[in-house]
């Protein structure tokens, strides 16, 4: 199967592939304060994963004390 010299001309060398590595690493290299950026958000992960925990424990003693003014008013 013989390419059309419209196809010949879309094929990637060895050059532009290089050239394509070399602007990837580059803007990588920019980008590397991105580990910073992820463990912010786990620190702001864990803060409302134990805000939760806290909220559900405040909901159950505050359960526990309705079911005790509901005792004594009975």
């Amino acid at each position: 199967m013989a390419l059309t010299a419209k196809q010949f001309s879309l094929l990637a060398t060895r050059d532009d592939l290089r050239d394509l590595k070399n602007e990837l690493v580059s803007k990588m290299a920019s980008k590397r304060d991105l580990n910073g950026v992820m463990k912010a958000i786990d620190g702001l992960t864990k803060a409302v994963k134990d805000f939760h925990a806290e909220l559900a424990s405040n909901q159950m003693g505050h359960d526990r004390f309705e079911e005790s003014i509901v005792d004594l008013k009975g």
